[in-house]
């Protein structure tokens, strides 16, 4: 009788297993924003289409990618149902979170650190020293979504007591009281525009400040940091809300059980990943403030 039991129960099982896969039968889609999608397609493909091999038992039967110019066109598709993974800072993370109700899932490491910071850089021949040196000055972020860049700094400028004024290009007028502000649109046009003289100062992550292709030897000395910000974490990978809790379980399971050793080859494409790590507690503090911020500033 309970070898009868058993036999039935483990059919129950796999009947039920299978049910769930037959009907879950879809592709996991991996998002992002990005303005630059040839290159960022072909870092997000080879892990999208690893992480659906390692989920077929949920139904999963390839890995596909899509990629918005914004943050507010990723976050009507994912109201839509139209994503169900996505992997960003924590500035398009907080509205992700704040407006489509994503879930934070693990948290990314990027070039073997778990946090980052931004720094606050000048021409080191500049009589530039400290925050309130740049009131009528102007300062280069590289563009509104980027957290390192934009909201770090702006951030900053703000719990100091100086007003910010966004200007429209290198030639628009800047104010004599306050800090102006434009957006390069890359790392790249920050350390560029700060050694032609063309802004005062400009803003990169630590990352890209040690990146000798984006900040050479040489330029680093022509430069002094005048401020650091403190440290937030690195980036994380999210979820939609549509997406079904056993997959979405998997999926946490299938990313924090990678290995830089042995998945070194897909890690390394998937933006320089070293590891992923579980949330830390007060990561939707964080996540709320950040939210608050960005719509008290509205587009400027």
């Amino acid at each position: 009788m309970r070898t009868g039991f058993f036999k039935a129960t483990l059919l129950l099982m796999i009947v039920g297993w299978l049910g769930f896969s037959q009907a879950y039968a879809r592709p996991i889609v991996l998002a992002q924003v990005s303005d630059r999608p040839k290159k960022d397609f072909k870092q997000l493909r080879p892990m999208a289409a690893e992480v659906a091999k390692r989920l077929s038992q949920y139904g999963i039967t390839e890995g596909q990618v899509q990629l918005y110019p914004n943050v507010e066109e990723l976050t009507l598709a994912m109201q839509r149902g139209e994503v169900d993974w996505v992997t960003e800072t924590l500035y398009s993370a907080a509205v992700l979170v704040a407006e489509a109700n994503a879930k934070p899932l693990v948290q990314k490491w990027k070039g073997g650190d778990h946090e980052y910071r931004s720094f606050l850089f000048t021409r080191r021949d500049s009589a530039l020293n400290n925050l309130s040196d740049l009131v009528g000055r102007s300062v280069a972020f590289e563009h509104p979504a980027s957290f390192s860049s934009y909201y770090l700094p702006r951030h900053l400028f703000d719990s100091q007591g100086l007003v910010t004024h966004y200007l429209e290009n290198i030639r628009a007028h800047r104010k004599p009281d306050v800090v102006n502000f434009l957006f390069s649109r890359n790392e790249k046009n920050n350390v560029l525009w700060v050694e032609k003289g063309l802004v005062d100062a400009g803003v990169i992550s630590e990352a890209d400040w040690k990146d000798e292709a984006r900040v050479s030897a040489q330029q680093r000395q022509m430069f002094k940091v005048i401020h650091r910000s403190e440290f937030y974490p690195r980036a994380l990978e999210l979820v939609s809300p549509h997406l079904d809790a056993q997959v979405a379980e998997g999926l946490r399971s299938v990313l924090l059980e990678m290995s830089p050793v042995a998945d070194s080859d897909v890690m390394a494409r998937y933006e320089g990943t070293t590891g992923f790590s579980k949330i830390s507690n007060h990561l939707y503090r964080q996540l709320e403030e950040i939210y608050q911020h960005q719509k008290a500033w509205g587009v400027n």
